[in-house]
């Protein structure tokens, strides 16, 4: 039983690290990573936003940075 409580804390404190890094975003970063998280690519994430590439691609890196992630698949 305390293998399971154990393992059940410690995904809560993953949980919990990945709302603080979730928090840190700003508002157009969190637009960006949920559009991330769909599966779209930076040049779709641009045409969608009315941005440039270049700066999709800037907020894509603070996204990525900011949430600890290797691949956009790592934000969701």
């Amino acid at each position: 039983m305390s293998c399971v409580s154990s393992r059940s804390r410690q995904q809560q404190r993953e949980i919990d690290k990945l709302k603080e890094r979730y928090e840190t975003l700003t508002a157009r970063e969190r637009e960006v990573m949920g559009l991330l998280v769909s599966g779209m690519l930076t040049k779709q994430i641009a045409s969608r936003l009315g941005t440039s590439e270049i700066t999709a691609q800037v907020h894509r890196g603070h996204v990525m940075r900011k949430m600890h992630a290797n691949s956009p698949r790592g934000t969701g």
